[in-house]
């Protein structure tokens, strides 16, 4: 269950999920050890799983979540194409990203 924001540097709590931006990444074949997975997961190893992640509104601005097994969820720097950056100028509110990148292991995380 998501409690709280993904960036380490930020405190908000998730109450909402139109607020932010929650990301799904689907596993496949999870096992120990699973690093920012539950426990359970790990322990049971199913064919298939999905783990959440939610960026507050303040943070999904600035960036992006990556997800592999082993290194488990990290922030990165959204990178904005020149188009939206022209389209926007200097605003920080730009179209949401598709897809985050991801290993053999982890399907595309989409932003729901």
């Amino acid at each position: 269950m998501v409690e709280k924001c993904a960036n380490p540097n930020c405190e908000i709590t998730f109450r909402y999920s139109s607020s932010g931006r929650l990301f799904a990444f689907e596993l496949r074949s999870p096992g120990g050890p699973c690093k920012d997975v539950p426990r359970t997961i790990c322990d049971k190893h199913p064919s298939h799983a999905t783990v959440c992640f939610w960026l507050c509104e303040q943070c999904c601005r600035d960036y992006t979540l990556n997800f592999s097994i082993d290194k488990g969820v990290q922030l990165a720097e959204r990178v904005i194409s020149e188009e939206a950056h022209e389209m926007h100028g200097d605003e920080k509110e730009y179209p949401p990203l598709a897809a985050v990148s991801y290993d053999s292991d982890v399907l595309p995380g989409v932003p729901l």
